[in-house]
């Protein structure tokens, strides 16, 4: 049995459960949010790298999203940590969606956070903020 760390709880986790936690921060407490900053985590394939899974991740994503286009890929770091960052735009019905997706390993899995707004780039606002939570993101130690 593993214990699970959130801010509001410890619980024991019976063996077999996964954390598939998702943390969701947005603008406004209902409703659709100009800006939303996605914090996940996934599991990798065997000894899969971290290049390998924002590949395969990519490739799931082109087919499933309306004139998906990958804008840019670079590496970076997070808390000084290796992580990979691409920027994406695609279409919904109620138009261009834009998104940031960094993606880095943990000791036991991959987190991303994704930054996502409407349009087809962030704001200097939106950036400025998404800067800002990536300056204050600290790994915990397990």
């Amino acid at each position: 049995m593993a214990v699970f760390h959130a801010n509001e709880f410890l619980t024991n986790l019976p063996d077999g459960l996964k954390d598939k936690t998702v943390h969701i921060f947005a603008l406004t407490e209902e409703g659709p949010s100009d800006l939303s900053i996605v914090v996940t985590r996934d599991a990798k394939k065997g000894s899969e790298d971290l290049e390998s899974y924002v590949e395969r991740q990519l490739n799931a994503l082109a087919p499933r999203l309306p004139a998906f286009r990958l804008l840019k890929k670079d590496k970076t770091t997070v808390d000084k940590q290796p992580a990979i960052t691409f920027d994406t735009t695609w279409q919904t019905a109620d138009g261009k969606m834009f998104q940031r997706q960094i993606t880095l390993h943990t000791a036991k899995n991959v987190l991303i956070i994704a930054g996502t707004c409407r349009g087809d780039h962030f704001k200097s606002k939106w950036e400025s903020m998404f800067n800002e939570f990536l300056a204050g993101f600290h790994l915990r130690q397990s």
